[in-house]
Protein backbone atom coordinates (compact mmCIF):
# COMPACT_ATOMS: atom_id res chain seq x y z
CA UNK A 1 0.00 0.00 0.00
CA UNK A 2 1.06 3.55 -0.52
CA UNK A 3 1.57 3.74 3.29
CA UNK A 4 3.71 1.50 3.69
CA UNK A 5 5.94 2.89 0.57
CA UNK A 6 6.04 6.15 2.87
CA UNK A 7 9.45 7.51 2.32
CA UNK A 8 11.94 10.13 3.99
CA UNK A 9 10.45 13.72 3.84
CA UNK A 10 6.87 12.35 4.14
CA UNK A 11 3.77 13.41 6.11
CA UNK A 12 2.21 10.20 8.04
CA UNK A 13 -1.02 9.61 10.02
CA UNK A 14 -0.41 7.14 11.87
CA UNK A 15 -1.92 4.65 15.16
CA UNK A 16 0.36 5.32 18.67
CA UNK A 17 2.81 2.57 18.45
CA UNK A 18 3.35 0.27 22.28
CA UNK A 19 6.06 2.75 23.33
CA UNK A 20 4.13 5.95 22.83
CA UNK A 21 0.87 4.68 24.68
CA UNK A 22 2.74 3.45 27.29
CA UNK A 23 4.89 7.21 27.57
CA UNK A 24 1.98 8.43 27.47
CA UNK A 25 0.14 6.31 30.84
CA UNK A 26 3.68 7.15 32.55
CA UNK A 27 2.95 11.09 31.76
CA UNK A 28 -0.81 10.59 33.70
CA UNK A 29 -1.81 11.52 29.83
CA UNK A 30 -3.12 8.02 28.15
CA UNK A 31 -4.54 7.73 24.45
CA UNK A 32 -8.16 7.58 23.50
CA UNK A 33 -8.74 4.55 21.42
CA UNK A 34 -9.32 6.85 18.24
CA UNK A 35 -6.43 9.30 18.68
CA UNK A 36 -3.45 9.46 15.80
CA UNK A 37 -0.67 11.35 15.17
CA UNK A 38 0.78 13.19 12.49
CA UNK A 39 4.63 13.08 11.70
CA UNK A 40 7.25 13.41 9.08
CA UNK A 41 9.40 10.22 8.12
CA UNK A 42 12.86 11.58 8.51
CA UNK A 43 15.09 8.03 7.74
CA UNK A 44 13.89 4.66 6.97
CA UNK A 45 15.13 0.47 7.54
CA UNK A 46 18.53 0.44 6.98
CA UNK A 47 19.30 4.15 7.58
CA UNK A 48 21.71 5.36 10.28
CA UNK A 49 20.68 8.26 12.29
CA UNK A 50 21.99 10.78 14.60
CA UNK A 51 20.98 14.05 16.08
CA UNK A 52 24.37 15.89 16.54
CA UNK A 53 23.59 19.60 18.85
CA UNK A 54 20.12 19.97 17.62
CA UNK A 55 20.69 18.87 13.40
CA UNK A 56 19.60 15.66 12.31
CA UNK A 57 21.65 13.62 10.08
CA UNK A 58 20.78 11.22 7.83
CA UNK A 59 23.35 8.50 6.52
CA UNK A 60 26.04 11.44 7.61
CA UNK A 61 24.15 14.28 5.95
CA UNK A 62 22.58 17.13 7.59
CA UNK A 63 18.97 17.33 7.05
CA UNK A 64 17.80 20.33 5.23
CA UNK A 65 14.31 22.24 4.87
CA UNK A 66 11.24 20.84 3.34
CA UNK A 67 9.34 21.98 0.36
CA UNK A 68 6.46 22.53 2.40
CA UNK A 69 7.83 25.32 3.75
CA UNK A 70 7.51 24.10 7.49
CA UNK A 71 10.32 25.24 9.62
CA UNK A 72 12.09 22.16 10.83
CA UNK A 73 14.59 21.84 13.69
CA UNK A 74 14.81 22.53 17.57
CA UNK A 75 13.23 25.79 18.44
CA UNK A 76 10.91 26.76 21.23
CA UNK A 77 7.07 25.80 20.48
CA UNK A 78 5.05 29.31 20.75
CA UNK A 79 1.52 29.87 21.96
CA UNK A 80 -0.14 32.65 21.57
CA UNK A 81 2.64 34.35 20.49
CA UNK A 82 4.42 33.87 23.74
CA UNK A 83 7.42 31.35 23.55
CA UNK A 84 6.98 28.05 25.87
CA UNK A 85 9.96 27.00 27.72
CA UNK A 86 11.52 23.80 26.04
CA UNK A 87 12.03 20.50 28.01
CA UNK A 88 15.58 20.54 29.05
CA UNK A 89 16.08 17.11 26.12
CA UNK A 90 14.45 19.26 23.69
CA UNK A 91 17.25 22.07 23.94
CA UNK A 92 19.46 22.71 20.69
CA UNK A 93 22.24 21.00 22.90
CA UNK A 94 20.40 18.58 24.89
CA UNK A 95 18.50 17.13 21.27
CA UNK A 96 21.37 14.43 20.64
CA UNK A 97 21.05 10.81 20.11
CA UNK A 98 22.74 7.80 17.89
CA UNK A 99 23.70 6.97 16.19
CA UNK A 100 21.96 3.79 15.47
CA UNK A 101 20.14 2.01 12.62
CA UNK A 102 17.04 2.00 11.48
CA UNK A 103 15.60 -1.45 12.27
CA UNK A 104 13.88 -3.23 9.03
CA UNK A 105 10.26 -2.88 9.06
CA UNK A 106 10.14 0.48 10.85
CA UNK A 107 10.83 4.29 10.28
CA UNK A 108 11.85 7.06 12.00
CA UNK A 109 9.33 9.89 12.79
CA UNK A 110 10.12 13.10 13.89
CA UNK A 111 8.00 16.42 14.23
CA UNK A 112 8.99 19.32 12.33
CA UNK A 113 8.88 21.35 15.77
CA UNK A 114 11.64 19.21 17.65
CA UNK A 115 11.60 21.34 20.25
CA UNK A 116 7.85 20.27 21.60
CA UNK A 117 7.12 17.24 19.67
CA UNK A 118 6.28 13.75 21.16
CA UNK A 119 7.84 11.63 18.72
CA UNK A 120 10.56 9.21 17.72
CA UNK A 121 13.56 10.64 19.77
CA UNK A 122 11.38 10.06 22.73
CA UNK A 123 9.32 6.67 22.29
CA UNK A 124 11.87 5.40 19.46
CA UNK A 125 11.25 3.19 15.80
CA UNK A 126 7.50 3.77 14.36
CA UNK A 127 7.05 0.33 12.85
CA UNK A 128 5.43 0.56 9.30
CA UNK A 129 2.24 -1.63 10.56
CA UNK A 130 0.96 1.33 12.36
CA UNK A 131 1.41 3.83 9.27
CA UNK A 132 -2.33 4.70 8.30
CA UNK A 133 -1.75 6.79 5.36
CA UNK A 134 0.01 9.39 3.95
CA UNK A 135 -1.04 13.51 4.17
CA UNK A 136 -0.56 15.17 1.20
CA UNK A 137 -2.48 18.36 1.97
CA UNK A 138 -2.33 21.08 5.24
CA UNK A 139 -5.71 22.39 5.86
CA UNK A 140 -4.52 25.21 8.23
CA UNK A 141 -3.34 27.74 9.05
CA UNK A 142 -5.25 29.23 5.95
CA UNK A 143 -2.01 31.49 4.83
CA UNK A 144 -0.24 28.38 4.28
CA UNK A 145 -3.07 25.62 3.55
CA UNK A 146 -2.56 23.74 0.02
CA UNK A 147 -0.95 20.31 -1.32
CA UNK A 148 2.54 19.59 0.88
CA UNK A 149 5.32 18.39 -1.65
CA UNK A 150 7.85 15.57 0.25
CA UNK A 151 11.10 16.25 -1.04
CA UNK A 152 14.08 17.91 0.73
CA UNK A 153 15.19 21.13 -0.94
CA UNK A 154 18.99 19.74 -0.68
CA UNK A 155 21.46 18.16 1.77
CA UNK A 156 24.60 19.56 2.93
CA UNK A 157 26.92 17.44 3.11
CA UNK A 158 29.50 18.35 6.14
CA UNK A 159 29.13 17.15 9.86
Amino acid sequence: SSAAAAGVGDVILFAPPPNLIKIAEENGTPLGSREFFVKRVVAVEGDVVEAVNGALYRNGTQETPYVTGTPVGVSAPMHNGQTLSLCNACKPGEYKFGPSRVPPGSVLVLGDNRGGSNDGHVWGYLPRDYILGRIDTRLGPLDRAGRLQSEPRGEVVSK
